[in-house]
């Protein structure tokens, strides 16, 4: 979910036992929530026992935050080769980013972001999540903005806007999506409701998204 450069993807990850413990507790974390994870759980889940967790993590905290940060990392890469990168119209390019985030809230199983999960849980309790959070998600905004004010240089609005506040209301809208989503258990909210944002999109610019070849 965050901005990469090419340098940062050539790291090594980590080795393969501290991946398991991290993918295990990422999951735990996306479906339980981090109270309701613990310590022998992701033991279990990894195949690994407590002398194989310990020798990487201090503890649950330790963990969770390691994992909060793999997370992101493979949302970074995922992002980072998204077909969206290729578009050359800054404008349609922003519409596809909306087209990559509703076709993953529709494929993902979990239906939920471990980001999103880990501030509504901690953020006021754990001051470190809640700074890693609010870091996390202002690198996000931070790009789509830049995305919106190349839309706003190569298509002047009708209604002239601050790119980085409708940036962050696409976070808004995302997050929220989510949550709601979880409460119906319905995943075609958050599509539904990036529709509706994109129509919003579409009332700044004065102008409909143009059809693309072969839709």
């Amino acid at each position: 979910m965050v901005k990469t450069t090419s340098k940062s993807l050539r790291r090594p990850g980590p080795p393969a036992a501290k991946r398991k413990l991290l993918d295990a507790t990422m999951a735990l974390m996306r479906k339980r929530g981090y109270a309701a994870t613990t310590v022998d759980e992701i033991c279990a889940a990894a195949k690994l026992t407590k002398g194989s967790f310990f020798h990487y993590f201090e503890g649950k905290e330790d963990i969770a935050g390691a994992a909060l940060d793999h997370y992101c990392a493979l949302r970074a890469k995922q992002m980072s080769r998204a077909a969206f990168h290729r578009q050359r119209d800054p404008l349609e390019r922003f519409h596809e980013v909306l087209d990559f985030f509703a076709s993953q809230a529709a494929s993902t199983r979990a239906n939920s972001c471990l980001l999103g999960n880990v501030a509504q849980e901690l953020a006021q309790t754990h001051p470190q999540f809640q700074r890693k959070c609010a870091d996390r998600f202002g690198q996000m905004i931070g790009m789509l903005a830049e995305i919106l004010k190349a839309a706003k240089v190569a298509h002047p609005p009708a209604f002239d806007f601050a790119a980085e506040g409708v940036a962050a209301l696409f976070v808004s809208v995302l997050q929220g999506s989510l949550i709601l989503s979880k409460a119906r258990r319905q995943k075609a909210v958050t599509k539904e409701n990036l529709e509706h944002y994109r129509r919003y999109i579409e009332s700044l610019f004065g102008r409909a998204r143009q059809p693309q070849a072969g839709a």
